[in-house]
């Protein structure tokens, strides 16, 4: 009986890191993506600042 419980607590230990890390790397994934987009924007005004012909 102690070996079927602790057979299943890990499993329930292993679910749970896997959820865990999952939810982290959707928070790693969405902050890329909001990050990366402002840091494009950021380059291409830049840019733009750039190639301004001058008066």
């Amino acid at each position: 009986m102690t070996k079927s419980y602790g057979s299943r607590a890990r499993g329930a230990v292993m679910t749970e890191y896997t959820v865990l890390v999952g939810l982290v790397a959707l928070a790693c994934i969405g902050g890329f993506l909001f990050l990366g987009l402002a840091i494009v924007d950021s380059f291409e005004s830049r840019r733009d600042l750039l190639l301004y012909p001058s008066p």
